[in-house]
């Protein structure tokens, strides 16, 4: 990924996680099913890195959770954010 970059005349400046905040608690974000069912289509490359068994044992989990009502606090979603300049 650098030589990438480096080709492009741009290097690393940071990398940092970078927590944002969906909704304040659970019953901001009503719709906590639905978002499960888009989770389950898969668009987003982290679930590229787990196996079936993974995916299968965390949306079993995120389910129960739903169901349970466990989810409290406020619903927040990481993510890494890369900085790149001259």
């Amino acid at each position: 990924m650098t030589r990438l970059f480096g080709a492009a005349g741009l290097g690393v400046l940071g990398l940092e996680r970078v927590r944002k905040v969906a909704a304040a608690d659970l019953a901001a974000y009503a719709d906590l099913a639905a978002y499960a069912e888009r989770l389950r289509l898969r668009a987003i490359s982290t679930f590229d890195h787990l196996s079936e068994e993974e995916l299968a044992r965390g949306f079993a989990a995120l389910d129960q959770a739903i169901e349970g009502g466990e989810v409290s606090g406020p619903i927040t979603m990481d993510s890494d954010l890369l900085v790149l300049g001259e």
